[in-house]
């Protein structure tokens, strides 16, 4: 096989394995977004079951308590979608620019195909320039390739730990519900008990709630959507430098 139809074998197959490792990619991002909307849907879940059997236990199921519960699920919700937002953010960011390198190693490979085809096989001169634009092509599409690596690397690591930090920053280690036995006698002994004292324990669970769960969760998360989203920007600002030096290398060789 000459080098020319080598060459065209070459684009063909990268060309295939981009196709093929697009569709691996939104697979991947589909079950991303699901692992993701499971999570959340969870994590809610517990919060709204917390409040409402607080609610239940204390017989305060009043309009002013379901918006104070509202309130705090919201907020919760807000928390959970910043964090959810910063993971999409540098997924989306990684994915894009291997993308990009992947259609960067296509064209360089379209280039190689096309100095060959200009080739003047009579003339050494250019038959040796032409040989050394090929090399400097070859090695630029494996330069990107460093490039592919990273964004796959940094695709991973959203996968991997979103999960981690969803459980670690929204640890629902909710104080103990009381536990009380069913009985008409214990019922009523608990319903005396909480339409003299239930509405003062209520709002405490309230205040403890929104003081301790709620505001550590508020610090916590901040911090590590910062991290995250200046993860993100470093990618960015790593890959576009990789990307200079690919095109000066490029340069310096077919001089």
């Amino acid at each position: 096989m000459n080098k020319k139809k080598l060459l065209e074998r070459l684009e063909k197959n990268i060309k295939d394995f981009k196709t093929l490792d697009e569709k691996n990619s939104m697979l991947m991002l589909a079950l991303y977004q699901k692992s993701v909307d499971q999570l959340k849907s969870s994590k809610l879940q517990e919060v709204k079951e917390y409040l409402i059997g607080q609610v239940n236990y204390y017989h305060q199921n009043t309009p002013k308590n379901e918006e104070i519960i509202n309130e705090i699920i919201k907020e919760y919700t807000r928390q959970i979608n910043e964090l959810t937002g910063a993971y999409d953010y540098l997924y989306i960011s990684a994915y894009k620019q291997m993308e990009k390198a992947i259609n960067n190693q296509i064209t360089a490979i379209g280039d190689m195909v096309e100095a060959w085809d200009q080739r003047d096989p009579n003339s050494d001169e250019d038959s040796e320039k032409i040989d050394n634009q090929i090399r400097a092509l070859a090695q630029k599409k494996i330069n990107y390739s460093a490039i592919v690596d990273e964004c796959k690397a940094r695709v991973n690591w959203c996968i991997q730990n979103i999960e981690i930090d969803m459980n670690e920053i929204f640890v629902n280690n909710f104080f103990q519900i009381a536990v009380y036995k069913e009985g008409f006698w214990e019922n009523l002994k608990r319903k005396i008990i909480n339409r003299i004292t239930g509405k003062k324990k209520f709002a405490e669970v309230i205040r403890r709630y929104e003081k301790e769960n709620l505001t550590q969760i508020q610090n916590t998360n901040t911090l590590k959507v910062v991290t995250i989203c200046a993860m993100a920007q470093g990618v960015l600002q790593q890959i576009q430098a990789a990307e200079k030096q690919i095109k000066m290398q490029y340069e310096a060789a077919v001089q």
